[in-house]
């Protein structure tokens, strides 16, 4: 009876133990639900960068607009060395820009640091292994408005151009006042950098008006088969779409063509104070 007994025991042992294919099953079921969760959770990480990336443009863009209360124009221009626009809004928005997040050999970058989080640094900035130094940036701002102008893209954006008189119109070489901007809620302020690659490092453009200017525009615009660091580092932010705060404080979600396609007269009309497109000569602005 004794070794009956156990025998049935070890049956049921055995019954109750998986088979191979059992095993195979369920694996199956968690990869085929991994495939399907892993992607949902990509989506919700690059969403959540995006707002915060959106939070920190409403910051900056609160910070210029009272750099602009406080000195009566736009930031003018400054060489990056000089800090750029940043180093004129860091008291407005009370943090340092992150600088020089990594370290040096030889003149080329070695290592990646990372900068602390802070207003100036977009997260998938950060996530695509983006470079801070005085020349390379997060952010970016409108100091030139667009490049429609017969190859100068001084004219129409926030900064004055500098004293280039007798080569520009007089009046580009003044600061641009508030209401100077004709519609601020349609005038593109600060928003993602434009991307360039640095010793094999993605790199930001403290000036919007590049993505206007060879090489940059074929890695800003779609459909270019290049698979590079810089290509990389746009499709992990925000999906290659774009954040861009306006001077009303305003923060969009933008595709590329609804950025940087100057041939629709909606998009080139949001670089300029003027809210003109100009895709002919200059004219003189209200």
């Amino acid at each position: 009876m004794r070794a009956a007994r156990k025998s049935d025991d070890r049956m049921k042992q055995v019954a109750r133990a998986f088979t191979l294919i059992e095993l195979l099953v369920v694996i199956a079921i968690i990869s085929i639900l991994a495939s399907l969760l892993l992607p949902a959770l990509n989506r919700a990480k690059i969403a959540a960068d995006s707002t915060a990336c959106r939070s920190n443009l409403r910051q900056l863009t609160l910070g210029l607009n009272m750099y602009v209360q406080q000195e009566g124009s736009y930031p003018p221009y400054l060489f990056p060395f000089m800090g750029g626009y940043r180093s004129m809004l860091t008291p407005f928005v009370g943090v340092p820009y992150p600088e020089a997040n990594y370290t040096y050999n030889n003149n080329h970058f070695s290592s990646y640091l990372g900068p602390a989080r802070s207003v100036f640094a977009c997260p998938s900035y950060n996530r695509a292994r983006g470079a801070f130094t005085l020349a390379s940036t997060s952010y970016g701002y409108n100091a030139f408005g667009n490049l429609a102008k017969g190859g100068f893209n001084v004219l129409y954006g926030l900064a004055p151009t500098g004293p280039q008189q007798g080569f520009l119109p007089s009046w580009s070489n003044t600061s641009k006042r508030e209401n100077q901007v004709v519609i601020p809620s349609d005038m593109i302020a600060i928003g993602d950098a434009v991307l360039f690659q640095f010793d094999s490092v993605p790199g930001g453009l403290w000036y919007l008006s590049a993505a206007f200017m060879d090489p940059y525009h074929a890695e800003v615009l779609p459909g270019q088969p290049a698979d590079d660091q810089v290509v990389r580092a746009y499709r992990l932010r925000h999906g290659a779409k774009w954040n861009m705060s306006f001077c009303d404080g305003h923060v969009e979600t933008l595709k590329p063509n609804n950025l940087f396609d100057l041939s629709r007269d909606s998009v080139a009309r949001r670089w300029n104070f003027d809210h003109q497109p100009y895709h002919t000569d200059w004219t003189t602005p209200p």
